[in-house]
C-alpha cells in the first residue's frame, strides 16, 4: 500500500514538469537589448503562465510578460530601459491567474552589453523558434534547440493538495 502512495506521489509532482533552460547559471543576460526566456514543458501543464523577474536587490518580482502560451516553450522579453548589470537575477513561470510557481530558473548573472534575439521566420514575440546573440560574447543559441552548456538543474513544483495528503498518508502508514 505504501508503495502504492509513493508511486502516485511521484506522479502527482511530476505532473507540473515546466523547466527553465535559458537563462541558465552559465548563460545570463545583457544590459540592453531583447531578452531571451526558454523552458521545456509537458502536456499536462498549464496551458499560460505569467513571467515574473526578481532583480538582485528586489526580492519582489516583477511581472514582465502574462498569459503567455506553455507551449510556445520561449518568450522575447524587450525592457522598456536597459537592466542593471549584476549577479542573482532570477526568473520565476507562474500558473496564470494564480501564485503558483511552475518553474523557476537558477540566478543568472546580467552583464554589460547588447543582446539581440530576433524571432526567426517571421515569428512572433512569443515564438518557439528565436536566435540569439551577444556583443559581449560569442554565445549563439536557438530557441528551438536545447541549451547543454549549464542548462538549468532547478525545477520547482507547486505542491498540490492531493501531494500533501498523500504525503500525509504515507507518513501516517511508516
Amino acid at each position: 500500500m505504501k508503495y502504492t502512495l509513493a508511486a502516485i506521489l511521484t506522479l502527482a509532482i511530476s505532473a507540473v514538469a515546466v523547466q527553465v533552460t535559458f537563462p541558465s547559471e552559465t548563460e545570463g543576460w545583457e544590459t540592453n537589448g531583447s531578452q531571451l526566456v526558454e523552458w521545456k514543458s509537458v502536456s499536462t501543464d498549464p496551458t499560460s503562465c505569467d513571467i515574473e523577474l526578481t532583480t538582485p536587490n528586489n526580492n519582489t518580482p516583477t511581472t514582465i510578460a502574462k498569459n503567455v502560451s506553455v507551449a510556445e516553450g520561449s518568450y522575447i522579453y524587450t525592457p522598456s530601459s536597459p537592466l542593471q548589470a549584476g549577479n542573482g537575477y532570477r526568473l520565476n513561470l507562474v500558473a496564470s491567474g494564480t501564485i503558483s510557481i511552475l518553474a523557476q530558473s537558477p540566478q543568472f548573472n546580467v552583464t554589460q552589453g547588447t543582446s539581440t534575439v530576433t524571432p526567426t521566420s517571421g515569428m512572433s514575440q512569443t515564438s518557439t523558434s528565436a536566435t540569439h546573440t551577444s556583443t559581449t560574447t560569442s554565445m549563439s543559441a536557438s530557441a528551438s534547440a536545447s541549451h547543454t552548456s549549464g542548462a538549468a538543474t532547478h525545477l520547482t513544483a507547486p505542491v498540490s493538495g492531493l501531494a500533501l495528503l498523500i504525503l500525509g498518508a504515507v507518513g501516517a502508514m511508516a
